[in-house]
């Protein structure tokens, strides 16, 4: 891919003083800057010293839910800002994706049953993967975006 057409994604470390540590991204909806913002986020949180599993644990859940927006929220809008936080504390990984595509189907977080393993579905997988691996999960609609916000406690193990 030529560097004129690579996806613009931009990454910027929030200094704070109270120990925790902030990385924000801010990238256009799509597949290929998504992966990109995904291989990114994990170069900067391994430099944070997240270990490999709670990396992995991270890496799971950010590319189930920023693939949904991309998929759903913001499938007709090719132009739509997704913005990604991830805030580390002690005990806590807290992470924010906001976006202005489509509102979640009536307005809350999908509760799906998880479908059963014998029917192979290409899908559907990716809020029963979220929701096992999240500790808290919420979703709100504001100012016309989305904001869908999980933590992950540090001492997990994948």
């Amino acid at each position: 891919m030529s560097a004129e057409a690579r996806p613009k994604i931009h990454h910027e470390e929030v200094p704070h003083t109270d120990g925790r540590r902030e990385l924000r991204v801010f990238y256009v909806s799509n597949d290929v800057a998504t992966r990109e913002a995904l291989v990114g986020v994990a170069r900067e949180l391994r430099g944070f010293g997240l270990c490999e599993c709670e990396l992995q644990t991270v890496q799971q859940v950010l590319a189930e839910i920023l693939n949904n927006v991309v998929e759903h929220a913001c499938a007709d809008d090719t132009s739509a800002l997704i913005e990604l936080r991830v805030i580390l504390e002690e005990s806590i990984i807290h992470a924010q994706v906001i976006d202005s595509g489509r509102p979640m189907p009536g307005g809350t977080l999908p509760e799906p049953a998880p479908p059963h393993p014998t029917d192979l579905p290409e899908g559907g997988f990716g809020w029963c993967i979220i929701r096992a691996m999240a500790d808290r999960i919420s979703y709100v609609r504001e100012g016309g975006r989305n904001r869908l916000s999980v933590s992950l406690r540090r001492d997990r193990k994948p």
